[in-house]
């Protein structure tokens, strides 16, 4: 591998037997989880939890189905090129996604051609440059997220949600609108109909096993609340998607 890196999205159906690789790789989840384990180190990434695997190291992972990521191969070529200090990351390699690399994260997917070098740049500076210490409530809300990213399948309540984290429901709620300026229901929504684009985009399932997977009762209720979200059916989005 050349001095360059490699960024691209990437969705994995299954995991990966124990391998290594020559070079760095960054993993940042935009969708869905990964249990992951690297030199016999384990660990969950989620919407707010990312990876950086060593260079030679030992890992394997399993992802659930429709999950996302960024993957960047990372050339220890281009890490002595650009004048990166990865040693910290390397070190810690689990890393929790602030806000602002979340900002990049979504810019990353919603860009039609964006610029690999800089973005990774950009994400690095970022990462080596941590955000203050997230506050309680960013910290709840976080575990609130993680739960419903793993059990995005299922007909998750309010009162789950609260549950998990052990606050009241109102407290949640209120919670929910101070850092997301959102309400819980809405930003579970929100996560479900993402999950399903990319499935629709990237996969054959059928919109049933589509609706079933990202925890919609049916498929009229997928259709349903795609129409509403985005002012198209699953079958015309999943239709303009390959032209």
């Amino acid at each position: 591998m050349d001095a360059i890196s490699e960024v691209s999205l990437k969705t994995y159906e299954a995991g990966a037997e124990l391998h290594t690789h020559d070079f760095h790789q960054l993993v940042v989840p935009t969708t869905g989880v990964m249990e992951i384990e690297v030199d016999g180190r384990g660990g969950y990434l989620s919407c707010s939890t990312g990876v950086l695997i060593p260079a030679n190291s030992r890992h394997d992972f399993h992802a659930r189905p429709g999950a996302q990521f960024i993957v960047a191969d990372v050339p220890l070529a281009y890490v002595a090129q650009q004048r990166i200090a990865l040693d910290p990351l390397l070190d810690a390699q689990f890393f929790q996604v602030s806000n602002p690399c979340l900002h990049l994260v979504r810019y990353f997917q919603s860009a039609t051609a964006p610029d690999s070098q800089a973005w990774l740049n950009l994400m690095f500076c970022t990462l080596a440059n941590p955000a203050p210490e997230p506050s309680l409530h960013q910290v709840l809300c976080g575990k609130i997220v993680d739960f419903m990213q793993r059990h995005i399948a299922e007909p998750i309540s309010c009162k789950h949600m609260a549950q998990a984290v052990g606050v009241s429901e109102r407290k949640m709620n209120d919670l929910f609108q101070q850092v997301y300026r959102t309400t819980p229901h809405a930003y579970l929504l929100d996560l479900r109909l993402r999950q399903a684009n990319q499935l629709l985009v990237g996969t054959p399932l059928t919109i049933s096993d589509i609706a079933s997977r990202c925890g919609f009762c049916d498929q009229s209720a997928l259709t349903h609340a795609m129409k509403k979200k985005y002012g198209l059916t699953p079958g015309r989005l999943r239709y303009r998607s390959r032209f």
